[in-house]
């Protein structure tokens, strides 16, 4: 851990201290995972929650915390408390349907699986453009799996400039940032390919049309 992270903790916990019922617990969540202080992420969310039982941008983030330290159970349990809270978020029955898959139950998969069509389509009737002000994570996911990347993170920058303490929103975009990085690189790299091929390819035709004028001299 860098000097910076270690004051950026510091200034974080002051805060914390000063006022043990703010929201300020997500956000140092966020950096203790990022320095893989996972056991400290969990317990200082478990605690943020005890204040803040519907703050569902936490029980996201301890789900994943949970997820990746394979502990499914515990995740499901924080992501269906996230359904009671808001049966229609996207984010938390997707986490769910891939838990349940893993696990072996097709059944709750399945219905998993009908849930987010529903709400997907629900979403698509009523685009972000009808809803000025009004962009949401499932309006991003919809445009995510539409295939519509660019359109996702311009809802998800949205929401994250709208409020900088929904770590999960940003945490998403750094994702599909990342991925809209890869997809440049894929890119670029076929693009290469094809490049040499051509080159390759012209290279054979003049050798091929240097042989043919050998072969026309001789007749």
């Amino acid at each position: 851990m860098d000097k910076d992270t270690e004051i950026e903790i510091q200034e974080y916990r002051k805060k914390l201290a000063e006022n043990p019922a703010g929201l300020i617990f997500l956000p140092l969540a966020e950096i203790y995972r990022n320095n893989a202080m996972y056991e400290e992420a969990a317990e200082l969310c478990v605690k943020g929650l005890s204040y803040h039982p519907d703050y569902i941008s936490a029980r996201l983030f301890l789900a994943k915390l949970r997820l990746e330290k394979n502990r499914s159970a515990e995740a499901a349990e924080e992501l269906k408390k996230v359904t009671e809270i808001d049966p229609d978020n996207i984010m938390a029955h997707t986490l769910l349907e891939g838990i349940y898959r893993t696990a072996g139950n097709p059944e709750l998969a399945k219905a998993a699986g009908e849930k987010i069509n529903s709400i997907a389509s629900a979403a698509a009737e009523s685009p972000a453009e009808k809803n000025p002000g009004m962009e949401t994570v499932t309006m991003a996911e919809v445009y995510f799996k539409q295939g519509l990347l660019d359109e996702a993170m311009e809802v998800y920058e949205k929401i994250v400039k709208r409020n900088p303490l929904e770590v999960n929103a940003a945490a998403r975009l750094k994702e599909l940032r990342a991925l809209k990085e890869d997809e440049f690189k894929s890119f670029r790299e076929k693009r290469d390919r094809l490049l040499t091929e051509l080159k390759d390819l012209r290279e054979t035709i003049r050798k091929a049309d240097e042989q043919i004028a050998e072969l026309e001299k001789d007749l």
